[in-house]
């Protein structure tokens, strides 16, 4: 399949695209093959997104652990760890609704540690409920810039 990721920075949009084994940046300025230690990031990033975990649960290799219980703010959850093609990810699921409502993993920004999605803002997108709004925080500091929206959800 496909996975595109488009950033938005106000005075210019870029995009990176992972197609099969190939990933491409694509700017105003052009377009390029990007190098495997940079494909390979991107793979792990696109199979933190919890629609590319839903879709790659039945492919060999991917495995999931049950992880014990939690809480996202008020909501008692269900954490379920997941790796798949050297993406790990512990997922915190409403046990009521089914609903990912957070991720989390080890990260780097500038120096290594824990990074948590917190997903809210669902809509029904395709016979899936999507969540429109992400927050994320990096050691338990909000992490304000960039911020993450999604405008469209398309499911093929």
């Amino acid at each position: 399949g496909r996975y595109r990721n488009e950033y938005d920075w106000g005075s210019s949009t870029d995009a990176m695209e992972l197609d099969g084994g190939r990933a491409t940046s694509i700017s105003s300025k052009g377009e390029w093959i990007r190098e495997e230690p940079v494909r390979a990031a991107m793979e792990r990033e696109l199979y933190r997104n919890p629609l590319a975990i839903l879709k790659a649960r039945r492919e060999p290799g991917f495995v999931a652990l049950a992880g014990g219980t939690g809480r996202v703010d008020e909501t008692p959850v269900e954490l379920l760890k997941v790796a798949f093609r050297g993406a790990t990810t512990t997922l915190a699921i409403d046990p009521v609704s089914g609903r990912i409502l957070r991720a989390a993993w080890r990260d780097r920004k500038g120096a290594y540690g824990d990074l948590v999605r917190t997903f809210s803002d669902f809509r029904e997108v395709g016979g899936l409920t999507v969540p429109f709004k992400i927050e994320e925080s990096f050691n338990g500091r909000a992490v304000k810039s960039p911020t993450v929206r999604l405008d469209s959800v398309v499911i093929n």
